[in-house]
């Protein structure tokens, strides 16, 4: 499980390193936390993985130890844009990971959240696995409607083997 929450106290902290530096006392080195950003899901033949804060997006999947993926990631485009975004231009408020094989990542701004949600399910050796996704999208405003266009670019690495060519569902 990868969940991290950091609480801290402004104050608390302040007094804390003003007393060591009045002191001279030798704090004991603290390690910044930093969000995590990059996830690895795997269950059964099959593993994928995700860089969530950069258009890398979903980088790898994997199964039977053949890369099948070199890209997965979306684009959206709000309101009168000309242009798309990648989803990794918004701020990531959550990435969540709460087994080996489910990831939530949740995206937004003070507009609109999006919210997506993996389900990986590895067969065992057969070649098959599956990755299921859920995307939500919400209006955060009471008032105001949400013009939205979302895309889904998907770049596979098909092998020329009989086994992992002859089916595909996206």
């Amino acid at each position: 499980m990868r969940d991290v929450s950091v609480r801290a106290s402004a104050a608390a902290g302040s007094i804390g390193l003003a007393l060591v530096a009045l002191l001279g006392i030798a704090a004991p080195s603290a390690k910044a936390v930093a969000p995590v950003d990059t996830f690895t899901l795997t269950d059964g033949n099959a593993s994928t993985s995700f860089n969530a804060a950069s258009q890398e997006g979903e980088y790898s999947f994997t199964v039977n130890g053949t890369q099948e993926l070199n890209k997965q990631w979306f684009w959206y485009r709000t309101g009168d844009q000309t242009s798309e975004q990648s989803i990794d231009t918004l701020p990531l408020i959550s990435g969540v990971q709460t087994g080996d094989n489910i990831l939530d990542l949740l995206y937004g701004n003070a507009g609109f959240h999006i919210n997506v949600a993996y389900l990986l399910t590895g067969g065992t050796g057969n070649g098959a696995a599956s990755l299921g996704e859920t995307i939500t999208i919400s209006n955060l405003s009471t008032n105001a409607s949400l013009p939205m266009h979302f895309y889904e670019y998907d770049n596979l690495d098909r092998k020329s083997t009989r086994l992992n060519s002859s089916h595909i569902t996206i």
